[in-house]
């Protein structure tokens, strides 16, 4: 079964996750835009899990993404800057396609972040459990 993939984006700080869901743009890029998602780790792994998978079904071509200036997303998911949500955040990147789930860490460079492929986790969708998809995706984080 071929679909397009879904795919999204966590950041972590302390006991916070924000999972943000990723458009992809024709040209490879990606956009970050609503749902988002700022949860306390002590709410669970069910109810995170269940944010991470709302994140994934909602995430689709640009056309049904709603865009934001830099100022509006950073005041929705609480952060100052760019900067500061880079450098106190750690961050990872789900991708969801062909029921194979990646989970790849992003390094924090001197202009921002950058995805570590060699460290990416690839699991069936179809199969994992919640418990070994939260692990994995603190594992990257």
């Amino acid at each position: 079964m071929i679909m397009n993939e879904k795919s999204c984006q966590i950041f972590k700080n302390g006991n916070v996750v924000k999972i943000v869901t990723a458009y992809k743009l024709d040209i490879g890029y990606y956009r970050l835009s609503v749902p988002i998602y700022v949860l306390d780790i002590s709410m669970g792994v069910s109810s995170i899990i269940n944010a991470v998978n709302d994140s994934l079904r909602a995430s689709q071509d640009l056309k049904s993404c709603t865009t934001f200036t830099t100022k509006e997303f950073l005041r929705i998911i609480k952060e100052r800057s760019l900067k500061v949500l880079y450098e106190k955040n750690s961050s990872c990147f789900i991708r969801l396609k062909n029921n194979h789930l990646t989970i790849t860490p992003f390094n924090k460079e001197k202009r921002g972040l950058n995805l570590s492929e060699d460290k990416s986790i690839i699991l069936s969708y179809d199969t994992i459990t919640d418990k070994d998809y939260y692990i994995a995706i603190m594992s990257s984080l």
